[in-house]
């Protein structure tokens, strides 16, 4: 058995030439130059694997945040945004709310073991929906690219590797790099370009230049007239999480995203009311404090993994419900969130109901 944080690797380059090779021949590569079958994968590190998955579930509400925060970056990345857009899958909020409601249940998909069988009956129909997108984009003159899937990856695993403190996580995994690896693999990734080829160093380094070469710049020029698509599809997605989780502030969401990928106090944000002003300080405060206190830090990551569970099972449970509930009335954020924390006990009731008698059915 290899040792924690390793994984085989063909390519030998530096972070700075792959960044090279990303932005010179990129953007130019299909998304999909390789496939791979992990079920007939024989040599899987189920060590690192279980690594990974034990990671992700402890501290499940930061892994949350950490993809959060990925995909909104995502949004001021160009080539990515046109093609959301084109696609038209995260025109509005409530598009948006489903298509990262789905994201969420495939990346919980990713980190379910033991064995890669979850993962690849996920990652089937991910690749399926890329194919997808991929011709639609192609009939309208733009290429999904392996620069497109690369900066994809960062998203799902960049922020938690370089800001791992700020994000309330321990020290990074081996494993989950080498499971974002794998899923890399898997959707066409080559390998010279996966970010997270040669082990957790390696994919620490090129997400750190991913950032600074690309992300940073992008959020920079995020208030340029030419980003008119970008900033739609990231109010989009903000709307769309605030759907998914009240306590979610736009607003305050989205200074804190700025401070945290600027490197510094952000330039342009709009103003904020009350409210936004203290979820942000809340969420700073759990995050960059309460979650790294010796005892107190555990209990309360071990409730905020659970509330976050029960969140993601609400939602998917009452979809429509929580789209008709958003779209009823413009009612003042903290009377949602009031009703939404009312509504939890009714909600929970009705879901383990319904599986009550699912179970009996069965």
């Amino acid at each position: 058995m290899k040792p924690v944080g390793q994984m085989t690797c063909t390519c030998t380059s530096s972070s700075r030439d792959r960044l090279e090779i990303l932005l010179s021949r990129g953007r130019s590569l299909p998304h999909n130059l390789t496939t791979s079958d992990l079920s007939q994968d024989d040599k899987i590190d189920q060590f690192l694997m279980q690594e990974g998955i034990s990671y992700f579930h402890a501290n499940f509400l930061s892994m949350f945040v950490c993809m959060l925060t990925g995909l909104l970056s995502l949004m001021y990345v160009k080539s990515v945004s046109v093609i959301l857009h084109i696609t038209g899958k995260s025109s509005s909020p409530s598009l948006a709310f489903r298509r990262y409601l789905s994201t969420l249940r495939h990346t919980t998909m990713w980190y379910t073991g033991p064995g890669v069988d979850t993962m690849t009956k996920s990652l089937m129909e991910v690749r399926a929906k890329h194919r997808g997108a991929a011709k639609i984009a192609m009939s309208k003159g733009y290429l999904m690219s392996q620069y497109d899937m690369v900066l994809t990856q960062w998203a799902f695993i960049g922020p938690a590797l370089i800001f791992p403190s700020s994000l309330g996580l321990p020290p990074p995994s081996p494993g989950m790099v080498y499971i974002m690896y794998l899923v890399g693999r898997y959707l066409g990734v080559s390998e010279s370009l996966n970010l997270c080829s040669g082990g957790i160093t390696n994919a620490t380094d090129f997400s750190q230049m991913i950032h600074n070469h690309i992300i940073q710049p992008a959020i920079t020029n995020m208030d340029n007239d030419k980003n008119k698509v970008s900033l739609e599809m990231a109010g989009h997605l903000m709307k769309g999480m605030n759907m998914i989780n009240p306590f979610i502030d736009p607003s305050a969401f989205h200074f804190w995203f700025l401070r945290l990928l600027s490197d510094g106090t952000p330039s342009s944000t709009k103003p904020m009311n009350i409210q936004s002003i203290l979820l942000l300080k809340v969420q700073s405060f759990i995050l960059g404090t309460v979650l790294h206190l010796p005892v107190v830090g555990n209990v309360m990551r071990h409730m905020a993994n659970m509330l976050m569970r029960l969140n993601i099972l609400l939602v998917s449970d009452w979809e429509e419900l929580t789209i008709w509930f958003h779209q009823l009335a413009d009612w003042p954020a903290w009377q949602k969130i009031v009703l939404v924390v009312l509504g939890i006990p009714v909600l929970s009731l009705g879901s383990g109901v319904r599986r009550l008698k699912t179970f009996c059915i069965n």
